[in-house]
């Protein structure tokens, strides 16, 4: 009988329960995959794997969902094999995910040769992946495990000088495979400080790195921001800086913009001050959100807009939004930061009126 799979999105109900247990961090993929019924149309076997169909819908940018394709998932393994290679494609369908319990029982198998057209494996925490409870997982020492282009997770300790460096060549990095919640007292968690994505990187899945002590990260020409970046929630991080080769974005003490720094994408958590870049007429949404540190901020003239819970705000505990205590905005009168302020009660100041200050209490749940 063929393994059951439990997609992401199953297992966290498996695991937790409800959503309500869930780690701060935590959020759906950013592919969904439908899985379909097990019959012998969807079903193929090259007599050492076993694959099934798969439609996945990938998202664009703002949740917005792409066109679905049909894949395969590897979803069994002969028990007996030492070795075996995954092929790039079967029966003209290409081979993107590995089930979580595709490896279940295989702890013999000592050589896993993984194609580059791997995207995902299992569910959203590594410990329930049984790859891990093969002889070839086993013998990764002190290094990012990959699956061919797929950086999957680390084991072991990091170098001495807590940089940790992304080979050229890598796609994806997995959907919380380098996220503190499971491993807490791991030597990556305790002391990685710098992480180094090269240009090939395309995705950061959700909280690649959440909870650990991750403080600067460095992106290459390859990765495009937008609002599914899950990946960066760590409470310590104080810059990400973008390849001036990037086509899509840039940084600016560590604040990430849209490329010619018209809109402000993106804020580390860690971050304690940021001098907007007078060239940003826009402030996405979301952008500052559960910047706990960062208690002021003077909005320039020049922005027009300002998205919602773009600043001041925090869902650490919920997926309600809550004003931080104590920020205090600092604006000119008549433009898009008063405005903002007074749409969302927090304390402003007139930097044209100095003596005019407003102020609110933080009583309202958001």
């Amino acid at each position: 009988m063929f393994k059951r799979i439990i997609s992401a999105a199953a297992a966290l109900a498996v695991a937790f329960g409800a959503a309500a247990y869930l780690p701060e961090g935590f959020a759906v993929q950013s592919t969904i995959m439908a899985r379909t019924e097990e019959t012998d149309e969807n079903v193929f076997t090259d007599g050492k794997l076993t694959y099934r169909i798969h439609y996945v819908y990938n998202f664009e940018e703002d949740d917005v969902f792409g066109e679905s394709i049909e894949c395969l998932s590897v979803i069994d393994c002969d028990e007996s094999l030492t070795s075996v290679v995954i092929p790039s494609s079967f029966n003209n369908y290409e081979v993107k995910y590995i089930a979580y319990d595709a490896f279940a029982n295989c702890i013999n198998l000592n050589n896993i040769v993984f194609p580059n057209t791997i995207d995902d494996i299992g569910t959203f925490s590594s410990q329930y992946n049984k790859i891990e409870d093969t002889a070839w997982f086993k013998n990764q020492k002190d290094c990012i495990v990959y699956l061919g282009s797929l950086a999957y997770t680390y084991v072991g300790k990091i170098p001495s000088n807590n940089v940790l460096t992304f080979k050229d060549g890598t796609k994806k990095i997995q959907d919380y495979g380098f996220h503190g919640y499971f491993d807490s007292n791991s030597d990556f968690i305790k002391n990685v400080k710098i992480i180094n994505i090269p240009d090939s990187v395309t995705t950061i899945g959700y909280g690649a790195f959440g909870e650990t002590s991750l403080e600067v990260i460095n992106i290459g020409s390859g990765f495009k921001f937008n609002k599914q970046i899950y990946g960066l929630k760590s409470d310590l991080l104080l810059k990400v800086n973008i390849s001036n080769n990037n086509p899509y974005n840039s940084s600016e003490d560590g604040v990430v913009y849209n490329k010619d720094k018209t809109s402000l994408v993106y804020c580390p958590y860690g971050i304690e001050e940021c001098n907007i870049s007078n060239s940003v007429t826009d402030i996405q949404y979301d952008a500052f959100l559960n910047c706990k540190k960062l208690k002021s901020i003077t909005i320039p003239k020049n922005v027009k807009s300002i998205g919602s819970h773009a600043l001041g705000y925090t869902n650490f505990a919920s997926t309600s939004y809550e004003l931080i205590p104590d920020f205090y905005i600092y604006c000119y009168s008549g433009t898009a930061g008063e405005q903002y302020a007074k749409d969302n009660n927090i304390p402003y100041e007139l930097i044209d009126a100095p003596s005019q200050t407003h102020t609110h209490t933080y009583t309202e749940l958001i």
